[in-house]
């Protein structure tokens, strides 16, 4: 048995080589696809998954068998579960990244690196400026990794690889899911992920069928679907989907939507028990944030624009909003022409995330929905002192220990911002490009809003500032504290 206080590392590296050898079996999905299209990235691709099943068996079977650690437990404790969580989605960006390399459409290891971290946080900020130009395969495994991260790299691990115990299942389960509430739909963890799971793969199906009836070819259709529901934001085209017309963009707006729910909400939904969605704070909270930036939007794009139709001035106005809520990134038409009121109002909705316990990122609409609940209490009690006034957030009372928690992370969230921000101020960037920049990686919403052109490839960054925003994104999409705590001594600590 592991002595108490001891970090399982042996554990932790057996986890780890599982997902690099998940990493590599995936990623033989667009090599074979590449066969059928151009051929050009299989070779690349196959290579990786070889490096992926070599490097996973070695750590899951070599490191494995060295005798020190014969006897140790194979228990999941919290510490090996906010550790694992953390290097699984460094690991995956990595090995992810090789295919890039290997093909040469990126050539160096910051920028893919960089590439690949920004597909499975969902983030959706991209290095390579000519995607029409990717072979079929490489573009296909890039939307995937929005995919595979979208619902968390851990989610399906305890769903699909079930080799830990109901604790520890537990534990790197509560490490990686978001939002400051954590609604159950199981009473087992690895049941809850599984649902979810099987969710998520409804949502992508039925993109991919609703899509198929506009503009996009079935390749297309596959990889939006990808990326819309794991709301990174990714596309197959360099103006993302200002090229498709009405009913590709609505129906992709329906999909950011729903992707943006909180998924035990969906799973409620889908089996009747309407009452539990209605009655759910976030949902309202949710639902009158999109539709308060649309009517905003629209009436702004039409004050602004009176020849252009109204219809164009909604789609415009309902699409950006839900993009920028729902962290998704893509656009659909170039948002940097509006006026400096109405891209102001864009980064302001960067700060809002969607619902917790969805695969957006942001800081998630329930953590602003209870503080200003508690901001009303205040005032309250500062009238009535001697009342007693709880704060009720989805007809629950909520303990002042969550309220402290959230707290926290708004100044945690707040900090990070303003200290990157700076960072990249003295490194040579402007005010509004260092804000931008900070704000769209930290909230994995990947839109930048510092250029004049759209998503603009980043390649000619400073090499520091990418290792920057590379941390950010993982910060951002593990929610602070599971990669902050990494770096408290206390962690360490035997």
């Amino acid at each position: 048995m592991a002595k108490p206080g001891y970090i399982n590392f042996r554990l932790v590296l057996k986890v780890l080589g599982t997902l690099i050898i998940g990493t590599g079996i995936v990623m033989l999905f667009p090599a074979i696809v590449s066969l059928f299209y151009d051929a050009d990235s299989f070779f690349s691709l196959f290579v990786s998954v070889l490096i992926c099943v070599f490097v996973g068996l070695f750590l899951r079977y070599g490191i494995g068998q060295n005798a020190q650690w014969k006897n140790d437990s194979m228990r999941f404790h919290r510490r090996e579960g906010f550790l694992v969580v953390v290097l699984a989605w460094v690991a995956v960006a990595f090995f992810g990244g090789l295919p890039f390399l290997f093909d040469h459409t990126i050539d160096n290891l910051t920028d893919a690196f960089f590439e690949s971290i920004s597909g499975v946080t969902s983030t959706g900020a991209r290095i390579i400026r000519d995607l029409e130009a990717m072979p079929t395969g490489l573009m296909l495994w890039r939307c995937m990794m929005n995919w595979i991260g979208g619902l968390g790299i851990i989610v399906f691990i305890v769903a699909i690889i079930p080799m830990m115990s109901t604790d520890g299942v537990s534990n790197v389960f509560l490490a990686e899911t978001s939002g400051p509430v954590k609604d159950k739909i199981h009473s087992r963890a690895t049941q809850t992920a599984k649902t979810l799971v099987s969710i998520y793969v409804l949502l992508t199906i039925a993109q991919v069928f609703c899509l198929s009836f506009g503009d996009m070819n079935g390749f297309e259709a596959v990889c939006h679907a990808f990326t819309t529901v794991g709301t990174g934001g990714f596309s197959t085209r360099n103006d993302s989907l200002m090229g498709f017309n009405a009913y590709t963009q609505y129906i992709t707006v329906l999909f950011m939507f729903l992707s943006g729910i909180n998924y035990g909400l969906l799973y409620f939904a889908g089996i009747g028990k309407f009452d539990k969605v209605w009655q759910n704070s976030e949902f309202k909270a949710y639902i009158l944030c999109v539709v308060c930036a649309v009517a905003f939007l629209t009436y702004s794009l039409w004050a602004s624009n009176v020849s252009q139709p109204f219809e164009t001035n909604f789609r415009h106005a309902l699409f950006m909003s839900v993009s920028i809520i729902s962290t998704t990134g893509f656009t659909n038409t170039d948002f940097t022409l509006w006026s400096s009121s109405q891209i102001f109002f864009l980064f302001l909705l960067s700060f809002t995330g969607a619902s917790s316990g969805s695969s957006s990122g942001g800081i998630k609409l329930g953590r602003h929905a209870i503080l200003l609940k508690n901001l009303a209490v205040v005032v309250r009690r500062s009238v009535h002192p001697r009342a007693v006034i709880p704060l009720r957030f989805n007809n629950q009372e909520v303990e002042q220990s969550l309220i402290a928690n959230i707290l926290a992370f708004f100044f945690l969230y707040m900090f990070i911002l303003v200290v990157a921000a700076f960072v990249f101020s003295i490194m040579g960037y402007d005010f509004t490009s260092s804000l931008s920049l900070a704000t769209s990686t930290l909230g994995n919403v990947g839109v930048l809003v510092h250029d004049s052109s759209i998503q603009v490839g980043m390649e000619d960054m400073n090499v520091f500032c990418k290792w920057i925003m590379s941390l950010l994104m993982i910060i951002g999409r593990l929610e602070l504290f599971t990669v902050i705590i990494l770096f408290s001594p206390a962690f360490w600590k035997k």
